[in-house]
C-alpha cells in the first residue's frame, strides 16, 4: 500500500501533499505494528528462545521494507518542500 502511494503521481502540489500525509499515516501504523510484534517476540524469547529467534528472523524483511519506504517518504517530503521556492523563482 505505501509503495503504491509513493509511486502515485499527483496533478497538483496539494494533491501530492495529501498523498504524502496518507503515506506517513500508513508508515506510522506500520511502525506501531512492527514495534508491537517485536515486543511480543521479546516476551516469547523469555519462554521459548528458539521459536522467538525464528520470528525475529521473519521480522527482518518487513523491517527492511519499512525502512526503505520511510526513506522514500523522507525523500518525497524533502522534494515537495522545495517546490514552493522553485515556483516562486518562475513568478
Amino acid at each position: 500500500r505505501v509503495e503504491s502511494l509513493l509511486e502515485q503521481r499527483s496533478p497538483t502540489l496539494t494533491d501530492a501533499q495529501n498523498v504524502l500525509k496518507r503515506v506517513w499515516d500508513e508508515l506510522d501504523a506500520w511502525h506501531s505494528s512492527l514495534m508491537l510484534m517485536e515486543s511480543e517476540v521479546q516476551d516469547l524469547a523469555e519462554v521459548q528462545p528458539n521459536e522467538a529467534q525464528l520470528l525475529v528472523d521473519q521480522l527482518t524483511e518487513p523491517q527492511q521494507l519499512y525502512q526503505k519506504a520511510a526513506r522514500k517518504a523522507e525523500e518525497r517530503t524533502t522534494f515537495l518542500s522545495e517546490i514552493p521556492a522553485c515556483l516562486q523563482e518562475f513568478d
